[in-house]
């Protein structure tokens, strides 16, 4: 599945674990920012921008997110949100603080580790 398939409230869902994951290790890496821009290109940078702002509004805490992400039910849509994210934490070094993120999600959502 394609980013630019994501619908409205995956986007949002993806763009609020992205902040999550970079955040967890309290360092915004040059190889992480190549992620991000990546993730920007595929969704559009309009469509992007708005998302991160909507995402940072209606998760103020990590509890939004959490019910947010349990919502999400496409298993294609569950899947790419999962690499994207899992390719940011890991794009420099994954640390248990990125890694505890993407542990809630793959329990979840029921998804290995690829």
């Amino acid at each position: 599945m394609e980013l630019s398939e994501l619908t409205h409230d995956e986007v949002l869902v993806l763009v609020g674990f992205m902040r999550v994951v970079i955040q967890a290790d309290g360092q915004f890496s040059n190889a992480e920012r190549e992620h991000v821009a990546l993730v920007r290109t595929a969704l559009g940078t309009d469509r992007f921008t708005q998302a991160m702002l909507e995402a940072t509004e209606r998760f103020a805490d990590n509890e939004s997110l959490k019910r947010a992400t349990k919502a999400i039910s496409r298993p294609a849509a569950r899947r790419a949100i999962h690499d994207v994210l899992v390719k940011i934490a890991a794009s420099d070094t994954l640390t248990a603080e990125e890694d505890k993120p993407l542990r809630w999600i793959e329990s979840w959502w029921e998804l290995p580790r690829t």
